[in-house]
């Protein structure tokens, strides 16, 4: 009668076991591959990774806030700002959290919470300049204009030739009708950035604000050229 090994396959099982057990990505894993589809803007997919991690550690800062991040990116804002709000419960001593939550009201229109978290973020990190260019752009909407354009001269302190600082501070002092001084900032900031159409936009009118309509409408004409669509209706009305 031949012999015939019942047992073999039942003898492989724990040497299976453990070999997919040995394969299981672990949870630094998981966020690196989340990173790397954030990267590639695959935000989404990038999500899947963030909460396998979260699953298998949910006291995970770095999934929590990266998350919080992709979703931010996909513009699901409910979402980044809660995801933040749990890496902030984590660790409340790193400033990256408030910044993106601070970020994320910001686009809400929920200008007092965008200002709190800013404020904290300052508190870790003063010398942030991003920090700074976004709380002054918080301030602004809730129409503290002198403020704004003191956190927008902190930023300048911190980087001199921002263009995005140097930008947001003449729309500022624009609307405080330091027109002369806003178009100084807007030249400043093209000049810097020769790509920058809202700066062009702006600078197009601040100078036909102050009746200077040729200077003003090669401004204009610079922005519609660089896609910014709004200058179209401003050409039509002053260039003609």
């Amino acid at each position: 009668m031949p012999f015939t090994p019942r047992n073999s396959f039942i003898k492989l099982l724990p040497f299976l076991t453990l070999f997919f057990l040995a394969c299981e990505p672990s949870e630094e894993d998981l966020v690196a591959e989340g990173i790397k589809f954030m990267k590639e803007e695959k935000y989404a997919d990038a999500i899947t990774y963030f909460d396998r991690a979260i699953e298998k550690n949910d006291s995970s800062f770095r999934a929590h806030n990266t998350r919080g991040v992709a979703y931010f990116e996909l513009q699901n804002y409910p979402e980044a700002a809660e995801a933040y709000t749990k890496a902030i419960a984590i660790d409340s001593t790193d400033y990256r959290p408030f910044y993106n939550r601070g970020n994320t009201y910001l686009e809400l229109a929920k200008y007092e919470e965008a200002l709190a978290d800013y404020n904290k973020a300052l508190t870790l990190r003063p010398d942030v300049k991003d920090i700074y260019i976004n709380r002054g752009t918080a301030l602004y909407d809730l129409k503290y204009f002198n403020d704004a354009i003191n956190d927008f001269d902190f930023a300048l302190k911190i980087a001199p030739e921002d263009p995005l600082a140097i930008f947001n501070k003449g729309k500022t002092l624009l609307v405080i009708d330091s027109i002369g001084q806003a178009i100084d900032q807007f030249k400043v900031a093209v000049q810097l950035s020769p790509e920058y159409a809202e700066a062009f936009y702006w600078l197009g009118l601040a100078e036909i604000t102050r009746n200077n309509t040729e200077e003003g409408c090669l401004s204009l004409k610079n922005a519609l050229r660089l896609g910014y669509t709004d200058a179209e209706l401003l050409i039509e009305k002053n260039c003609r």
